[in-house]
């Protein structure tokens, strides 16, 4: 199959920042590698992390990927796209207040079922180690998702509905740091399962009220991989009042009220909503977390989408917050 899509090069950003971090990356990819809409890429990133009563603590990482839409048929008519990706990155561990380094590579699978019903598939392997280096985790894994997507455009909807639905499993195998600065081993089994809804309805003069729903819970999570309402990339609950809660499990919900979209004349495709958002959350044994504000959502055609926003009460008292790239909710 050849795609009707030139042989260009794009620019990709990535990044986000609040209360306590600020993560941004740099990076490109060619389209349409081999005629048949092939994707390749990599990304340079660095990640901030500044957390109160903590030192100031930074990474540097970056990560390069291949995309296939159509590797190969499953049966008549079920493409199969492909994507590998090799990176390393971090994350922030809020129970002791590091920020873990995260190296490995995954791949993934996709079959389309029907059609607005995508089956995902993906194994990974990866390494984690604080920069407190009081333990060090190998990690492989499996993840499994379906996604359905009714929305009438994935950029600004204005209709529709998404759905997305995925359980992980695995294993931690690695060592941990006692009192006595001897290492000891341990291994566990891992599992998580999380479910995102989204639902558009279009009001009078082109405005549009939009509903999230997030509710995710897991077993035997270690580190990063516990559940937190904030953080710079797509936050649960943006300008959280708890932005420190963490915990097996999650359950919050997002209501964003969006203006008519405006399209800027001799931008190429530039694009630019206003919206006013409230979220809420809660995290098991975390304790409940809420925030307010208004934003605009862009979208510039060589960078993607870009949100940036003011809120609170815990962004206070700069209350900014951005995040680009494919993060975030549309």
């Amino acid at each position: 199959m050849e795609i009707d899509e030139p042989y260009s090069g794009a620019l990709t950003i990535r990044g986000g920042g609040g209360k306590d971090q600020f993560l941004f990356g740099l990076g490109g990819k060619y389209l349409n590698l081999f005629g048949g809409g092939e994707k390749i890429g990599g990304m340079l990133t660095t990640h901030f992390f500044f957390p109160a009563g903590h030192k100031f603590m930074y990474n540097i990482g970056g990560n390069i990927f291949y995309e296939d839409p159509h590797l190969f048929v499953f049966g008549k008519d079920h493409p199969v796209s492909g994507r590998f990706e090799a990176e390393r990155a971090s994350r922030v561990n809020y129970i002791d207040g590091s920020l873990e380094t995260i190296m490995g590579a995954s791949i993934t699978l996709g079959v389309k079922i029907a059609p607005k019903t995508t089956l995902l598939v993906s194994p990974s392997f990866y390494y984690t180690a604080p920069e407190s280096g009081n333990y060090e985790i190998f990690q492989p894994g499996l993840k499994v998702a379906l996604e359905v997507d009714g929305r009438d455009n994935w950029l600004l909807p204005k209709s529709g509905y998404y759905f997305l639905t995925s359980v992980s499993g695995g294993a931690y195998f690695g060592s941990t740091t006692n009192a006595e600065n001897q290492k000891e081993k341990f291994s566990q089994f891992f599992f998580a399962n999380n479910n995102e809804g989204r639902f558009y309805v279009q009001l009078p003069v082109g405005m549009v009220l939009a509903f999230r729903g997030v509710v995710g819970f897991g077993v035997n999570l270690f580190g990063g991989d516990i559940y937190n309402t904030a953080g710079p990339l797509n936050p649960y609950v943006r300008a959280s009042s708890n932005p420190y809660a963490m915990g097996p499990g999650i359950v919050a919900g997002s209501m964003e009220l969006r203006a008519p979209v405006i399209e800027i004349p001799n931008s190429k495709g530039t694009k630019l909503q206003f919206y006013g958002f409230g979220d809420a959350g809660y995290v098991f044994n975390g304790g409940v977390a809420y925030g307010a504000g208004v934003g605009v959502r862009m979208y510039i055609p060589l960078l993607g989408v870009i949100n940036i926003g003011w809120g609170g009460p815990g962004n206070w008292p700069l209350g900014f917050f951005f995040w680009a790239g494919d993060q975030g909710w549309n």
